[in-house]
């Protein structure tokens, strides 16, 4: 399976998986050093909007051809695309402390963009 390079010990053992869902808030962990680090939130935005972009491309493309196998192929091309992306993506080193507070930062957001949503008609 592949690993990330640690931005911290340069050593390739970030998992995937971790990647994936890393974020400021919930940065992934290193194996061998136990530091922390994430993926910049554009690129992992930006890396899923592809997708669905490739995902809606391949299924009016399907459409219009009127063929299966066109939207099996624009599928199989998202997932490619997709699957190479996460391998490229690069990590940002984050410490402890900044990950606590951003990972407050974001629940008090989602509590105030809540307590907005229930007073706005």
């Amino acid at each position: 399976m592949h690993q990330h390079i640690c931005p911290h010990c340069r050593n390739a053992s970030v998992p995937n998986l971790a990647v994936r869902w890393s974020s400021r808030e919930s940065p992934a962990e290193c194996t061998a050093c136990g530091q922390l680090s994430h993926v910049v939130s554009s690129t992992s935005s930006g890396i899923w909007v592809f997708g669905v972009l490739l995902v809606v491309a391949s299924g009016i493309a399907a459409l219009v051809t009127q063929s299966l196998w066109v939207g099996l192929a624009g599928l199989a091309l998202m997932v490619a695309c997709n699957v190479c992306a996460w391998q490229r993506t690069e990590l940002w080193p984050i410490s402890k402390t900044d990950a606590r507070t951003a990972n407050k930062v974001g629940w008090w957001a989602a509590i105030g963009a809540w307590v907005v949503a229930l007073f706005v008609n």
